[in-house]
């Protein structure tokens, strides 16, 4: 009786059509698995902060009344980094401008446009979560946060510290510190600045700041992928 087999020619070019085929899904898979975990760690650093933010006005009061300073003034940063410490769980706390906590070698905007940011400079009290999220904080000073649009500060963080890809919506977000007139429970962390998201035509070297807002509401990163300006 005549037995029928698959040939060495045959077994090869299944073997290659498979690998074609891995090779062109696996990375996107692992791209979009990259992608869920980096959308969950955001929530929960806006959770976190946002959780320490409300408890520290219980018991500070609001942060109007906080000792802000001025403008990207040291003083102001130690102020809301001592206000919302307490309330976080940390493992390192610095002022110093080292490579512990965030990359040295500055961080590349959304398109790439070189490493033109720094906004990490010596003085400003900078913390390492236990999670190994990395956050510095920066205070716009008394004055702005109790204007019209009542900015206080912000606070950066790197999701993973100084790892790559050090890239601003990528792997480093910002929220925002606001606070409005009303009552305590309406002061929030807002993260709505959305202008600084825009792939393709924003050139500044704030390009990717603003992503935060995206992964929140959109629960995605596709800004990476392309122009999403007109999608807000």
């Amino acid at each position: 009786m005549e037995k029928k087999a698959f040939t060495l020619a045959e077994i090869l070019i299944t073997l290659s059509i498979l690998g074609v085929v891995a090779a062109i899904t696996i990375p996107t898979i692992i791209n979009k698995n990259s992608e869920k975990i980096t959308v969950a760690k955001v929530k929960k650093i806006y959770a976190t902060l946002n959780n320490a933010f409300l408890q520290s006005i219980l018991d500070n009061g609001k942060i109007s009344t906080w000792n802000l300073g001025e403008q990207a003034s040291e003083d102001g940063s130690s102020e809301i980094a001592n206000k919302l410490v307490p309330y976080l769980q940390t493992t390192y706390i610095s002022t110093a401008n080292n490579n512990k906590v965030f990359s040295k070698y500055g961080y590349k905007t959304l398109n790439k446009n070189g490493s033109c940011i720094h906004p990490y400079s010596a003085g400003s009290t900078k913390v390492i979560l236990k999670d190994g999220a990395s956050l510095n904080f920066f205070s716009f000073g008394q004055e702005s946060c109790k204007g019209i649009y009542h900015q206080c500060g912000i606070i950066f963080v790197d999701i993973n510290g100084p790892k790559g890809p050090n890239m601003l919506g990528n792997d480093t977000f910002s929220f925002w510190i606001v606070e409005k007139d009303n009552t305590i429970g309406d002061t929030i962390l807002g993260y709505n600045n959305k202008i600084y998201c825009s792939y393709e035509t924003d050139p500044t070297c704030q390009n990717g700041l603003g992503c935060t807002h995206w992964v929140l509401t959109k629960g995605n990163m596709d800004y990476l992928r392309r122009d999403v300006s007109s999608e807000w």
